[in-house]
């Protein structure tokens, strides 16, 4: 499952969810993002086979992509075209104080379904 969120002042709001399985399309949204806000990806999968299953390109590889279309107000491009980054090992939404993620307790942040 590919879920993607607008983090606005450590609140998470869930810009949409879907199956990489499923035929790839786009659905609108009215979520608004501000240059303040973050926009964070979640991928997560069950692997039901007896191997290691690696993030990658190839056909046996898991895909895990969101792509997204936006218009600004003043209808200038952003200066990043390419928006990504890093995750595990080198970067842990828990140890992120500025998006106030947590996996457990009554307040947890966003979980797969």
């Amino acid at each position: 499952m590919v879920s993607g969120y607008r983090v606005r002042n450590g609140t998470w709001t869930e810009i949409g969810r879907r199956s990489p399985q499923l035929p790839q399309n786009y659905i609108p949204t009215d979520i608004v993002i501000s240059s303040d806000d973050y926009v964070a990806t979640r991928c997560t999968m069950f692997n039901s086979k007896s191997t290691v299953v690696s993030t990658g390109e190839r056909h046996e590889d898991e895909m895990c992509v969101l792509y997204a279309y936006y218009y600004t107000e003043n209808g200038s491009f952003l200066p990043e075209l390419l928006c990504s980054g890093s995750g595990p090992p080198k970067y842990y939404w828990k140890l992120d104080k500025r998006i106030n993620f947590s996996e457990d307790g009554p307040d947890a942040q966003p979980r797969p379904k």
